[in-house]
């Protein structure tokens, strides 16, 4: 009888130890998630503190994050190597106005921060969202470089892709 108690003891044991990793797991996840989407209406703010006197984003965004004390504050919390700052983790669409259209993608994450996971994007307008399928975060880059190239176009300038190269050919 108290060898039984003792296996059925051991296995809800087990259970529970793995249960108590898998909330724990989930509840890391979550807080980086919501950490990197703090860092990102953070790097709002602060872009649009560096509006310059057109009514423009900065064109550079190590330019306009370049005054930040410490770089790595800003970084995503699952990135690899935060010592390079929000430019390793983050990739910025320029050439934008904060009057644009609210639905143009300001700021996102790049892939690598979260392999397979939810990402993060910084709107013109300051809201962040989190898509959980990558290929949405492109497509809405996308969309983005269409309303700028249409809007360039009419005004007779040319804009080039800000897709960062790490994500092409991401489905």
């Amino acid at each position: 009888m108290s060898v039984v108690l003792a296996v059925v003891g051991f296995i809800v044991g087990a259970i529970a130890i793995g249960n108590y990793r898998s909330i724990r797991s989930d509840i890391w996840g979550r807080s980086r998630k919501a950490f990197c989407a703090a860092h990102l209406r953070e790097i709002g703010r602060l872009l649009t503190a560096a509006v310059d006197n057109y009514g423009r984003y900065p064109v550079d965004f190590k330019l306009a994050l370049g005054d930040v004390e410490r770089p790595e504050a800003l970084t995503c919390p699952a990135a690899d190597d935060p010592r390079g700052g929000p430019m390793s983790c983050y990739a910025y669409v320029s050439g934008q106005r904060p009057s644009d259209d609210p639905r143009n993608v300001l700021v996102y994450e790049k892939q690598a921060n979260h392999p397979g996971g939810a990402s993060n994007v910084l709107f013109v307008d300051g809201r962040v969202e989190t898509f959980v399928l990558y290929r949405r975060v492109l497509e809405r880059v996308a969309e983005t470089e269409a309303r700028l190239k249409a809007t360039a176009t009419q005004a007779g300038a040319d804009v080039k892709s800000n897709v960062d190269a790490t994500t092409q050919g991401v489905r």
